[in-house]
């Protein structure tokens, strides 16, 4: 009897282990097949994943790369060489007589030269070195050691100097680097947009789905009650017939629905660019349609001021402005006439050795030096330059209409938005007051049709108006959410909503996983 027993708890232990192996296995294959996401784990997704974003982030990040670029043409650079000169020669009658008697000449010379030599941002060039010169020839049979040590000065004073030129390049460089990193934050904030106008729109898609269900519920029962009363004489053939069409009608738009939810998680999915969501995962909006934050203070905004701090495009036809400015400004700099002034002063020492040729160059009283002015004025004026001044004046002409353009088209679709959201408020309060009307009303029907006072045929019809209903509110509600996340991007809010960047002093900081994106 014992042995009969441990075999039956042997066996129970054995069952339950089965049925929780395939308890979790089934459980598995549910998660594998179906992903649950939040609005702002669809948005986090968007910005790491989203090849737009990328795309304009790695822009960003070459635009500061070449503003440092433009630095390093103030690097200084370390020149020298080494030269090597065997020189002979036969003296004709005159140059015999001249080095009394020697009928041919003979020069061995070596040359080192090592110095700095570089540009300021004044537009000046310099040259600091030093140069040995060891020399040999006819007339000295022992070598001689001349040393130069000098620094030489070329500032412009006209061409090259003036209107910002010697910086120009940079500046020019950094102004391209704030309108990629602008265009990087409007890719972000439309990314943004059109990540929460997908998953609204499926969110919107599987609550539709699930009104069609109650729908075909609703037909079903119909068709089970109208099939009993004509079992019992109480319904004629034709009413039964058309309580099955109004089925067949139902489940057809339920399919219809099911290959709407396909399409809306397809376009989620390739707007979060997250390949490990194959086609075959299901994805599922958890965020309820019906939850809807009001814009806070949005309404009360200064517009004009909202769009200076904040929005893109109008930063980004600013940033364009002042850098076709500072082009303008190079061109009428180079109309100029070249006018240089070119410096000079070294120190210069011979001597029998290396060291005497050092010690006679810092011991000597009176160094040499030079100064020149150098004057070049274009013969017709410099047409070329010219041209390109007036090609600069153009553009720069370009981007201010551009600017004022984009200022008065941004001002306009906020004012548009800020209507249209007050509009589908109100009617959002209204279309919420409809669907409990029609709720009631079918609900009435049923309970006639359950005492045999009603038929399906107005069931049907107060099912349909409740559907439509029901339909109408949640496209409100869409288009609502929509308007709402469209004002927040034309406003330039998208990003510092979500916390994904901050301002201080007029300057955006992003978030650094925006910056410096690992992982992706």
């Amino acid at each position: 009897m014992k042995i009969n027993v441990m075999w039956l708890i042997t066996i129970c232990i054995f069952l339950i282990t089965i049925t929780n192996v395939f308890l979790y296995a089934e459980e598995s294959a549910v998660d594998e097949v179906k992903r649950e996401m939040t609005l702002a784990d669809a948005v986090e997704t968007a910005v790491r994943l989203n090849p737009l974003v990328e795309e304009t982030r790695l822009e960003w990040l070459i635009a500061t790369r070449n503003v440092n670029a433009e630095w390093g043409q103030f690097e200084p650079n370390i020149v020298g060489y080494y030269s090597l000169q065997d020189f002979n020669h036969r003296n004709n009658i005159k140059e015999t007589i001249e080095q009394l008697g020697n009928t041919e000449y003979f020069e061995d010379t070596e040359e080192y030269a090592l110095g700095i030599e570089g540009k300021t941002p004044t537009g000046s060039t310099y040259n600091i070195g030093y140069t040995l010169n060891k020399k040999k020839s006819t007339y000295a049979s022992d070598h001689e050691y001349n040393t130069y040590i000098g620094i030489t000065l070329e500032q412009p004073l006209l061409r090259g100097a003036t209107r910002g030129a010697p910086r120009a390049g940079i500046n020019v460089a950094n102004r391209e680097r704030i309108i990629a990193f602008h265009k990087y934050r409007k890719q972000l904030m439309e990314t943004i947009t059109q990540v929460e106008a997908a998953y609204w729109n499926l969110a919107f898609a599987q609550e539709l789905y699930q009104i069609h269900l109650d729908s075909v519920d609703i037909a079903k029962k119909l068709v089970k009650d109208a099939e009993e009363r004509v079992k019992t004489g109480k319904m004629s053939q034709l009413e039964f017939t058309e309580a099955e069409a109004g089925l067949a009608l139902r489940e057809i738009a339920l399919a219809e629905s099911e290959q709407n939810i396909m399409s809306a998680m397809t376009e989620l999915r390739l707007l979060v660019a997250d390949y490990r969501l194959n086609e075959d995962r299901e994805l599922i909006a958890m965020d309820s349609l019906f939850s809807v934050e009001e814009p806070s203070g949005l309404e009360k905004m200064e517009i004009m001021e909202t769009i200076v701090s904040m929005h893109p495009d109008y930063l980004i036809r600013k940033n364009e402005v002042e850098r076709e400015s500072i082009a303008l400004n190079y061109y009428k700099d180079q109309c100029l006439p070249v006018l240089n002034v070119i410096g000079n002063y070294n120190l210069t020492g011979m001597g029998g050795s290396f060291e005497d040729s050092i010690h006679m160059t810092f011991d000597q009283t009176n160094p040499s030096w030079s100064l020149k002015l150098e004057l070049q004025v274009p013969l017709f004026g410099s047409i070329s330059r010219n041209n390109q001044r007036e090609a600069a004046q153009l553009k720069k002409h370009i981007s201010e209409k551009n600017f004022e353009a984009t200022e008065y088209e941004v001002v306009n679709a906020i004012t548009m938005l800020l209507q249209h959201i007050e509009t589908l408020s109100k009617r959002r309060e209204n279309m919420k007051k409809v669907v409990g009307v029609k709720q009631r009303l079918l609900d009435v029907e049923l309970s006639r049709l359950e005492a045999g006072y009603s038929n399906s045929r107005l069931v049907y019809e107060a099912e349909e108006e409740l559907f439509d209903a029901r339909q109408n509110e949640m496209d409100t509600i869409v288009r609502y959410k929509l308007a709402v996340s469209r004002l927040a991007m034309v406003c330039g809010t998208s990003l510092s909503d979500k916390n994904l960047e901050k301002r201080e002093n007029g300057k955006f900081f992003l978030e650094e996983r925006l910056v410096k994106k690992t992982g992706k």
